[in-house]
């Protein structure tokens, strides 16, 4: 998670959001709070967001793979569809 910008002040002391802070509350909203409010997670609970994070992306990489086997498989079937129709007509 990215730098807090609690420290972040215009000219005029008025605190500014940045564009990398609007993505961290874009990407979730909750983090971005604890953050914000100086919430710092232990270690054992850091640990425990670390090997969500991977589950996560092992699971978004199988899904991925998924959708790619679909659409060469849909591919696959409208080709053979399109040869079968210019066969027989």
């Amino acid at each position: 998670m990215g730098e807090s910008g609690l420290q972040k002040k215009n000219e005029d002391g008025r605190r500014f959001v940045s564009a990398s802070e609007l993505g961290e509350f874009d990407y979730c909203a909750l983090s971005w709070y604890f953050t914000r409010e100086g919430y710092r997670p232990s270690q054992a609970s850091q640990k425990r967001m670390d090997n969500g994070t991977v589950a996560h992306r092992e699971a978004e990489e199988e899904i991925e793979s998924g959708n790619k086997m679909s659409v060469t498989i849909g591919v696959a079937l409208a080709v053979v569809a399109v040869v079968l129709v210019v066969l027989f007509l």
